[in-house]
């Protein structure tokens, strides 16, 4: 079995380093996140927006970007046909293992 490594020991921090700036920094993107509804894409961004407001490290830099996507709607796109397949709770949970 592999060994668990929890998240923080997997997500990338934004530099701390100085002198170096923005050029050597490794950046998060999310360029598109994909629901089944208008509901979904509202529950969502509502989601987005209360943990943008919670007391949580947004030094991560995947965090970051993902809970202010609240602020950019057009990110999130609905698709009527992204539903949750059908063996979706028969996929594997990969949560403890190393990547």
């Amino acid at each position: 079995m592999k060994k668990y490594l929890p998240p923080e020991k997997i997500l990338h921090r934004y530099n701390d380093k100085k002198g170096n700036g923005e050029k050597d920094q490794k950046w998060a993107k999310i360029t598109k996140i994909i629901v089944p509804t208008e509901d979904d894409k509202r529950q969502l961004l509502a989601a987005l927006e209360y943990l943008h407001n919670a007391d949580i490290d947004t030094n991560y830099m995947m965090v970051n970007n993902l809970v202010h996507h609240y602020l950019y709607p057009n990110v999130i796109v609905v698709n009527p046909k992204a539903r949750k397949p059908k063996d979706a709770h028969k996929e594997r949970d990969t949560r403890n293992e190393i990547r």
